[in-house]
């Protein structure tokens, strides 16, 4: 389970650092932060389509959104992640 501060974190980085979009797929931006020397700095950010609020959370290494979402869904949470992109 994603603690809530590193939660935070990537929500925050995703919208205030600049950011590459990778990917998109339905509600989900598969994001990696630029100018960062990490091998993890991959976010998966989500918008839910039917109330508009923003989720995001740190994906490590994944190299795809679909590898990055399904990584979400299993390790961080089910109900803000849904596989039904």
């Amino acid at each position: 389970m994603i603690v809530p501060t590193l939660f935070f974190y990537s929500l925050n980085l995703s919208q205030e650092l600049a950011v590459t979009e990778l990917e998109r797929i339905a509600e989900y931006k598969f994001l990696k932060l630029n100018n960062i020397d990490l091998s993890d700095a991959n976010i998966l950010q989500r918008i839910d389509p039917q109330t508009g609020i923003l989720d995001a959370a740190f994906v490590g290494n994944r190299t795809t959104v679909t590898a990055a979402i399904y990584y979400a869904h299993k390790s961080i949470s089910s109900d803000r992640f849904p596989l039904s992109a």
